[in-house]
């Protein structure tokens, strides 16, 4: 197509009301130049308000698609690391499962000087971790735990169905768990879903005061080994 046979072709299509843009990408001529040749003829209000609707759409539409880009790439950011994580952990030898037992009580145990041995723990892999960790090396076995749920007041109409989770989430029976305790505050915690809201759990090891002082030491040689 001759250059001037193009140029009328694009004030043609302007004059339908068509965007530069589209001029441009139809005829397979620069932009510059369409601008150039279409400079001078006026759109109507309605050509002007319909170009500039599909300019929003299409911003929206951008918009959009770089959201999703970027939610996409966030997830497989979360993929990657998590499968970091855990080839970097690998298996647990049997000292690293010890001291790492020591890790969590040395945070989450009760740690009086006479007393027994105990945590509170909220997450039920944790919980599983501490009763694995407390059979194997203080002879904890099932029998000798006792058990306290601790809710958040406005969850008491669901204490049963809590309760009842934990004890086949853990294989025990009713028969361990002690009267619950209720917390109430001035302003109730919301809670990312009330449906796998599971309270805390506190667990007990019965007839454990030397055991408790056992694992004292325990927390005093790794505090030892990481005071520098």
């Amino acid at each position: 197509m001759a250059k001037l046979e193009l140029k009328i072709k694009a004030q043609e299509l302007r004059k339908r009301g068509r965007s530069i843009k589209q001029i441009a990408s139809e005829l397979y001529a620069p932009v510059s130049t369409i601008s150039m040749w279409c400079r001078d003829i006026k759109l109507t209000p309605k050509q002007i308000n319909k170009l500039t609707q599909r300019q929003k759409r299409g911003t929206y539409r951008g918009i959009l698609r770089a959201a999703e880009k970027k939610r996409e790439e966030r997830k497989r950011k979360i993929i990657r690391l998590n499968e970091q994580g855990m080839e970097e952990v690998g298996k647990l030898s049997e000292r690293e499962f010890f001291l790492t037992g020591i890790a969590l009580y040395w945070g989450e145990g009760f740690k009086t000087e006479d007393g027994s041995v105990g945590v509170s723990l909220g997450d039920p892999v944790m919980v599983r971790f501490f009763i694995s960790w407390a059979k194997k090396y203080l002879a904890g076995s099932k029998e000798r735990l006792q058990l306290r749920l601790t809710l958040n007041e406005q969850y008491k109409d669901r204490e049963q169905t809590i309760k009842n989770f934990w004890i086949k989430e853990l294989n025990l029976h009713h028969g361990q768990f002690q009267k619950t305790m209720l917390i109430t505050s001035a302003k109730p915690k919301r809670y990312y879903s009330n449906k796998t809201y599971r309270g805390t759990l506190r667990i007990v090891l019965s007839k454990s005061t030397d055991d408790l002082r056992l694992v004292r030491g325990w927390i005093k040689g790794l505090h030892n080994n990481t005071s520098g």
